[in-house]
């Protein structure tokens, strides 16, 4: 069952049959109530309750979750759902005292089951599983709409009075599923075959049952302890039950000797496959006593107690690495190296105003940075520990993009402290043995990946910590420590990025234990691939499912904005569904919540398209789009990653960088602390407040890595010998190619606030230079001039951008320069209810509404109250709360049809870029594009100290004279009017 019918669907169900029939008895179990019955060997690879560190008990509905999670497809998490179900019911209907159970099963149902269980080798079983009768546990199996068809039962569902349709679920099966998709199982594909079959030839649906119903069970003693002790039907006469992949163990085949040739005592291996050793899991069943069940197809089976693993040769090991490694998903476009790519023009000033800024200087009088407990403090503003982590993910590409000694001189202390503490079992970070959980060990990693990468000297003390914390994290997932809540289960992708580079970049002797890590960490964490399908995926306004989703709901890490932003699509191997998951999982997500500016509609639960809703500064990073193009190369990933990095970041920070948001809303006339009930899903008063850490510190200590690693992801190698240019900003580039060259390059640009680049570079031989061409580029040119020939140029009609990834590329001599231009229009979005976004290029514009700064000197209680915890920090002045105003009407409507676009840029191709545009670019007015339209004041509520949702079409009228209206570049205007209602203006 997925968390979204959970959620919404079945509650609603269970409440309907009651008012309907309520003279009748009910009972609730739930699916982890297995636990509490006897002889079920299967649940024995689940996770015990003792084997937690400080000797509390892990919920049931975690152990079978990672049960279920171990299982290698979906067809065997699907029949072992459906075999604990059977077992389930049968259970409480002996507790019971009942004669019979009562299933719902139609002819078309039944013949399903007859396909989908003979598919699985479990034919010989058919008479227990679909005729009446008794069962092997005494109950009486009636299945009394057995000749019925489902769309009989469907017709008539409709016709009672009243209908009896709103008691009925209906899992319609997908019709456009492929066979070979990973997460489609038997059941399914048989519900896809019989649905066309009852359309058109009923009769062979109601043949397949009939002549199913005429097979025999043989005679049965369950007392001769001939039954699976997984699904408790007969073992086939003449086996000892073993039947996977072929491989029948019985008189001829005797079952392999448990004792190796030295005498020690080892796993009998029933599969090849090393990698599927059950995520870890010692599986301890009596072997001759468990029968083919689709769930165990790729499991090594363990006699031993322990969490010994099968015992393989050097070169056995190596092979199977190597083709892990293969099936190992490349990077379309390989990442340089951190520090090889440097800031110029418009991004150099943003990133050392982010040096001299808040992000500089919060290791100087932050306290959970300067007295965090990661540094033998007291600071800390959770339990999860992450504070350094994230600040330190971030710093160290500040520090390496911009060559800062101050801030790598922090990035070191931080790390020589943490390396120095490293405790005897290998564990990095303050928390005792009891209280361990390895989530904020992920972005620490990341850190410590990054530091290596821009500086190789610090690999020989961080390699061995690294390579020890992953040994100590390998066992713990293995006994199921530290892994519970689910923060980490859900962004754990972050760490599987850490142990892939070490992987491909600096393997141990112990590859394996990398490679199982990473498989261990995906079966154990929550799967994105369950919900980001069309069965699960929760398409409807969010704010409307009942019953209402919270923090305690199983849907709720799915939902939560930020988790969504984490959610990376991982390379450890290269199957095409999870492709096809994560663009499932972008497009529905920025489709569903997305707001204008390229972040996730998420405060903090994904809240639909609402303007008066917030996104998160964490969801404005970039940081998950730009590692998406470099991995699957779709240009769109690099197109909403420049949206994001010229909008949704810029608009939450002071034009200073000393101050910040934790919320945006799209119309935010006002940015100030909130007095009472606020739109938001749970997040406080100081949500829209500019400070050092309004409503709460994650984001103070996670921004410093929005602009810094959209720098690095900048640049990218193409192939064996090109540079591309993936996200377009001014930069110069330093870098060695897979092939040998080395190459010097410099890109001068006012982009995104002009749509021209100039490179010069200087090769050791020639190369291919690529450029990606955004999707909303209309006309381009390209110029490419060298001293030993003449200018040659290429434009729309010559030269083809790559329809996938966007690139266009150039064979260039060693030396030379290239220009790079292109055209755009005025684009509008709708967002529903008549109303527009409003763009031009990579840049949003929103409404300009006037702005007045009341600063007051005062910080947000919540800094103030961290501040407290060390006498000794003292604020800087220039970290205070700014209190923002609108100047003029913000209630206005706009003729889209008179939108004129302006810029006061003199020149395009500068070669001197930082001297073309104000510092800082992003202060109010300071951008040289402005959009102006006919516009005029409309009647326009608020609701909870925001605009409400603007007014229906027919509802608007203006209140006052059409006039002119401008409107800006949206991360310019701290507050502004995004989404504009529209009307015909005269």
């Amino acid at each position: 069952m997925s968390a979204a019918l959970q959620v919404t669907e079945y509650t609603g169900l269970w409440r309907s049959l009651r008012e309907r029939f309520p003279s009748h008895s009910y009972a609730v179990t739930q699916l982890e109530d297995v636990f509490d019955l006897e002889n079920i060997d299967a649940l024995e690879a689940a996770p015990s309750h003792e084997l937690r560190a400080d000797h509390t008990a892990i919920s049931k509905q975690i152990r079978l979750e990672v049960f279920l999670a171990g299982l290698p497809s979906a067809t065997s998490r699907a029949d072992m759902v459906g075999i604990l179900r059977c077992r389930l019911i049968k259970a409480l209907a002996e507790e019971n005292n009942c004669d019979s159970i009562v299933y719902g099963d139609s002819t078309t149902r039944l013949a399903e089951r007859t396909l989908t269980e003979t598919a699985k080798g479990r034919g010989g079983a058919l008479p227990w599983l679909i005729a009446d009768g008794q069962s092997l546990r005494g109950v009486k199996i009636v299945y009394p709409m057995r000749d019925l068809l489902r769309k009989e039962i469907a017709a008539y569902t409709a016709m009672t009075h009243p209908p009896l349709t709103p008691l009925i679920l209906e899992v319609k099966p997908e019709t456009t599923a492929l066979a070979s998709a990973k997460d489609t199982t038997l059941e399914e594909l048989m519900g896809q075959y019989f649905a066309s079959v009852e359309r058109n030839y009923p009769s062979i649906v109601a043949n397949v049952v009939r002549t199913s119903g005429r097979l025999a069970a043989p005679p049965t003693d369950p007392a001769e302890g001939r039954l699976c002790q997984v699904c408790r039907l007969p073992l086939a006469e003449g086996t000892e039950g073993l039947h996977w992949m072929g491989e029948q163990e019985g008189p001829d085949k005797p079952i392999p000797s448990d004792k190796s040739a030295d005498g020690e005592e080892e796993p009998i291996r029933i599969v090849k496959d090393i990698f599927s050793y059950y995520n870890g899991f010692p599986i301890r069943p009596n072997v001759s006593r468990v029968c083919h069940t689709a769930g165990w197809n790729s499991i090594v089976f363990a006699k031993n107690s322990g969490s010994q693993k099968p015992k393989q040769s050097g070169a056995e090991r190596s092979r199977a690495e190597q083709s892990r490694a293969e099936q190992m998903n490349a990077f379309t476009f390989a990442p340089l190296l951190l520090g090889s790519i440097k800031p110029l023009g418009w991004l150099n000033d943003q990133m050392r105003l982010m040096s001299s800024g808040l992000a500089g200087h919060e290791y100087g009088f932050y306290p959970i940075v300067s007295d965090s407990v990661w540094l033998g403090g007291h600071s800390e503003y959770s339990g999860l520990n992450e504070g350094i982590p994230y600040w330190l993910n971030g710093l160290v590409p500040l520090a390496y993009g911009l060559d800062d000694d101050r801030l790598k001189s922090q990035t070191d202390d931080v790390v020589n402290y943490i390396l120095d503490n490293q405790q005897s079992d290998g564990w990095l970070g303050p928390e005792p043995t009891a209280d361990r959980d390895i989530w904020a060990r992920f972005p620490l990693c990341l850190g410590l990946m990054q530091l290596v990468e821009a500086d190789e000297s610090k690999s020989a003390r961080i390699l061995p910590a690294l390579y020890k914390f992953i040994t100590l994290m390998h066992s713990m997932l293995l006994h199921n420590i530290g892994y519970e809540q689910f923060w980490g289960r859900v962004r754990y992708p972050d760490m599987l990025i850490t142990l892939q580079w070490l992987f491909e970049k600096h393997p141990s002797n112990d590859t394996h234990q990398l490679l199982e890590t990473m498989d261990l960490l995906n079966g154990r964490g929550l799967r994105w691939a369950d919900y980001y399908n069309r069965n699960s995926y929760i398409f409807q306004d969010l704010d409307n499912v009942r019953p209402p989703i919270t923090g305690d709901s199983s849907v709720f890490p799915y939902v939560h904005g930020v988790n969504a932003a984490q959610d990376i699509f991982s390379r450890f191997n290269n199957d095409a569904s999870l492709l096809d998951n994560t663009r499932n999982g972008v497009n529905w997500t920025l489709t569903y919540h997305g707001d204008p500016a390229g972040s996730i509609v998420g405060d903090e639960r994904e809240s639909g398209l609402a303007p008066n809703r917030g996104s998160e500064l964490c969801t404005a990073t970039m940081y998950s789009l730009s590692y998406l193009y470099q991995a699957m190369g779709d240009r769109i990933f690099a197109d909403r990653c420049e949206r994001a990095a010229f909008n949704a970041l810029p608009v939450m920070f002071t034009s200073d960088l000393w101050a910040h948001q934790y919320l945006v809303v799209p119309n935010q006339p006002v940015a100030q602390a909130l007095d009472g009930p606020n739109p938001f899903f749970n997040t406080g008063d100081q949500s829209i407040l500019y400070g050092i850490a309004p409503n709460y510190p994650c984001c103070t200590v996670n921004m410093p890595q929005g602009l810094p690693k959209f720098l690095s992801a900048s640049f990218v190698q193409v192939g064996n010998n090109g540079l591309g240019h993936a996200l377009l900003s001014p930069a110069r580039v330093s870098t060695t190619l897979l092939s040998g060259t080395h190459i010097d390059l410099t890109c001068n640009t006012t982009y995104p606030f002009s749509n021209s680049l100039h490179y010069t570079f200087a090769a050791s031989v020639p190369f291919t230079l690529y450029f990606r061409l955004p999707a909303w580029a209309t006309y381009y040119e390209i110029t490419s001039t060298s001293s030993r020939s003449s200018p040659e140029t290429y434009n729309t009609s010559s030269l083809l951008p790559d329809p996938h990834t966007g690139m266009l590329s150039l064979d260039v001599p060693k030396s030379g320069t290239v220009d790079f231009s292109f055209t755009t229009s005025i684009r509008t979005e709708d967002r529903g209810n008549d109303t527009i976004s409003i763009y031009h290029g990579a840049l949003l514009y929103a409404l300009d509404v006037g702005f007045s700064d009341s600063t007051t000197g005062d910080v947000s209680s919540s800094t103030t109250d961290n501040v407290a915890q060390n006498a000794t920090a003292v604020i800087p002045h220039q970290a205070h709360d700014h209190h923002i105003t609108n100047t003029k009407p913000w209630n206005i409507a706009i003729d889209p049809k008179t939108l004129v676009y302006h810029t006061t840029t003199t020149t395009n191709n500068t070669t001197n870029p930082s001297d073309a545009l104000p510092n800082p670019i992003w202060a109010y007015q300071a951008p040289p594009n402005f959009i102006t339209a006919r516009g005029c004041e409309i009647e326009w509520g608020i609701e909870n100290q925001l605009p409400s949702p603007p007014p229906k079409r027919v509802e608007r009228k203006c209140t006052g004279n059409v006039r002119e209206v401008v409107l800006r570049p949206y991360g310019s205007l701290k507050v502004h009017m995004a989404v504009l209602p529209v009307m015909e203006l005269v």
